[in-house]
């Protein structure tokens, strides 16, 4: 009977593993939202030839996980219900999105990294106290 208790505890352990794996995904996912939403509507927009949509792709890119990995970092550490999490990363790249690709004030997208760098400063003492005590699994 211990073995199967024994059994049943690793499948726990192995099951909230995965969801853990699962919900990193789906945010890496969100995050790259912004640079999926510029090619396509770069390659929809652009009568450009091959090495000019290259460039303009590798700019899209890097321009988007500049602001989407801080973004991800910050929603992933910060202290709120996985709720609010999903709500702060869906408007903030939406906000992204729409200055980045639609408007031309591509420096106003990057607006949403000065509130979220602040919040995460505020929460910082209670994130390093939770990962000392080791509520915190990183």
């Amino acid at each position: 009977m211990d073995a199967l208790e024994k059994l049943a505890e690793k499948n726990r352990a192995h099951r909230k593993h995965i969801d853990a794996e699962r919900s990193s995904l789906v945010l890496i996912l969100l995050g790259l939202l912004p640079f999926y939403v510029d090619l396509v509507y770069s390659f929809i927009k652009s009568d450009s030839a091959f090495p000019q949509t290259l460039i303009f792709a590798v700019i899209s890119c890097v321009g988007s996980l500049c602001y989407s990995y801080p973004i991800l970092a910050a929603v992933d550490i910060s202290l709120f219900s996985k709720k609010i999490k999903a709500i702060t990363l869906i408007i903030t790249q939406s906000w992204f999105i729409y200055f980045w690709v639609f408007s031309s004030l591509p420096l106003v997208a990057f607006i949403p990294l000065i509130p979220v760098y602040t919040i995460v400063r505020r929460q910082l003492p209670k994130i390093r106290a939770k990962i000392e005590n080791g509520g915190y699994d990183l």
